[in-house]
């Protein structure tokens, strides 16, 4: 299994003594204080931009912004121009996809500001500080004639109440995940504990059954190593029962696969823009895993989520080609006034969109009522189908 020395900080002590007085951790615990603990979490620690330690697609061009807010007003148009409208967006980082979408949908659809409701998902009081800095700036919230717009650590707390689109980009493979490996014929939890002859932290089999293995799919039971992430479950059928009572249509943007198999080890940590072990400095780096799209499928299956279809997956770069991508890239070189702009601007194309860049890596899915018109973006699919 996988081990690592891990340097002093203020949650070692956390992670050594629990570990030592009740024994070995989920991965999901150990992911989910790493991440979100409210002092020495990592997403308290602005990591987001290109001095930080990741790079996510809205910061690399606004471009990708732009073309997701052509797609919200087709949506928009798809639902019957509803007058309000919500706008929902699930960890808005510091808030330029937000911003970019806003601006284009505002430009290209006539809906004033006061019709416009605005509601971010953030638990980082740093990050919703950065948001609330540009929101105010860029569209007057606060104001008797700006955008209305309200923070919510959830769903459950976001008190929608109109028609809305929904946008999560880079959210889903930061949420925890659990772990389990197959021997023969029967599962076990990976788990977080410490090597007997030290504190270094080690990923370990449990001993035992635990009650997380009740949740594993029979659609996954062929599999050896399967990372599941029960929150995003909880929040997909969240998102289905807002899309149930309000109607709305969502985008889900994140690096992972359809498959069945599930057999490959994505449990990773990234500092500085490189990959390091999940299980050094925590709270030091980001920790992430692959989503798995293929349990979002199950997850949309069951009968609950009756009235509702989903979309994808494709690969983001040609969902963003589909929504005219490559016309707007034309428009905008055309204006350069040098050289090194136009190339600049070139390379973030490049990267957004190539399939040796994100363009392949990141996957698209899209959910919506089932009675609304299939979304542009996905027509690759229906093609391949």
């Amino acid at each position: 299994m996988r081990t690592s020395s891990v340097l002093f900080n203020p949650m070692l002590r956390h992670f050594q003594e629990k570990i030592k007085f009740s024994g070995p951790i989920t991965v999901a615990e150990y992911m989910k204080t790493c991440l979100y603990h409210p002092e020495h979490g990592f997403y308290n620690k602005n990591p987001l931009g290109r001095h930080g330690h990741f790079i996510t697609s809205p910061e690399i061009s606004s471009f990708f912004g732009e073309m997701l807010g052509i797609w919200a007003a087709k949506q928009w148009q798809s639902l019957g121009c509803p007058r309000p409208f919500s706008f929902i967006e699930l960890g808005p980082g510091r808030g330029l996809m937000c911003s970019d979408i806003l601006k284009t949908f505002m430009k290209i659809t006539d809906v004033s500001p006061k019709e416009l409701s605005v509601h971010l998902i953030e638990n980082s009081s740093k990050l919703k500080a950065l948001q609330e800095e540009r929101m105010k700036a860029l569209f007057k919230t606060g104001t008797d004639d700006g955008v209305s717009v309200t923070w919510s650590s959830n769903l459950l707390e976001s008190r929608v109440t109109s028609p809305f689109v929904l946008f999560a980009n880079e959210f889903f493979d930061a949420l925890p995940i659990h772990i389990f490996k197959k021997d023969t014929t029967q599962w076990r939890e990976v788990l977080v504990g410490l090597e007997e002859s030290s504190d270094k932290f080690d990923l370990v089999r449990s001993r035992t059954s635990s009650a997380s293995l009740k949740l594993i799919p029979e659609c996954f039971q062929s599999s050896r190593h399967l990372e599941l992430s029960f929150e995003s479950g909880i929040i997909l059928l969240e998102i289905v029962r807002m899309l149930q009572e309000l109607k709305g249509s969502c985008l889900i943007i994140d690096y992972g696969e359809e498959s069945m198999s599930g057999n490959t080890d994505t449990f990773r940590g990234y500092r500085s823009h490189k990959q390091v072990d999940p299980l050094s400095d925590p709270g030091e780096c980001d920790l992430t895993a692959d989503v798995n799209f293929a349990y979002f499928k199950t997850v949309l299956t069951d009968e609950k989520c009756s009235g509702v279809s989903s979309f994808g997956l494709i690969e983001q770069g040609d969902f963003l080609l589909q929504l005219g991508l490559m016309q707007r890239l034309d428009d905008e070189m055309s204006r350069c006034s040098s050289e090194r702009k136009a190339k600049e601007i070139f390379s973030a194309f490049t990267k957004i969109v190539s399939p040796k860049e994100m363009g392949s890596r990141f996957k698209v899915m899209g959910i919506q009522n089932e009675d609304l018109p299939r979304p542009p973006g996905f027509d690759i699919i229906e093609n391949n189908e």
